[in-house]
């Protein structure tokens, strides 16, 4: 446990390196998964009797746990990298005629899941390349794009 509080009272500590891995876009979800599950079984509260430690351990594990979530998450993670390369205005890129035609399309029925999917997984991509190449003005476009098509996905299900 010593270990990860060391890491958690270093100035500037980021979820990435809390986890040992790269600041980059497309992750290795298992190894972040393995890792998180080591924390667990160091760090878990049910594990500590004395007050002082458990009351420190519950909040390193909420710590933890905040983490995993925005890591594991492709959007909040875009979101987390835009943020720690200090992208704050992460208003939607997306030219409003681009969202008329696209809705209209929905509308008339002319798009269907499996086109959204492929579009997610487009952008995907797209966004992965944009933070390889520290373009991060791409990288927000990619962003609002992929929050926008997510919402659309949200629709057929």
């Amino acid at each position: 446990m010593n270990r990860i509080i060391y890491k958690l009272n270093k100035p500037n500590i980021t979820y990435f390196s809390l986890f040992d891995i790269p600041v980059k876009y497309t992750l290795n979800i298992k190894e972040l998964e393995y890792t998180y599950k080591e924390f667990q079984k160091i760090i878990h509260p049910d594990k500590y009797q004395e007050p002082s430690v458990k009351i420190q351990s519950e909040v390193i594990t909420r710590q933890i746990n905040e983490a995993y979530s925005i890591l594991k998450d492709d959007k909040k993670r875009a979101k987390y990298m835009l943020d720690i390369k200090g992208v704050k205005d992460i208003s939607s890129d997306i030219p409003l005629e681009d969202i008329f035609e696209l809705n209209e399309k929905l509308e008339n029925n002319e798009i269907d899941e499996p086109y959204i999917n492929n579009k997610i997984k487009e952008i995907k991509i797209n966004l992965s390349t944009s933070f390889e190449n520290e373009d991060l003005l791409k990288a927000k476009k990619y962003f609002s794009l992929l929050s926008y098509y997510e919402n659309i996905q949200k629709k057929f299900i």
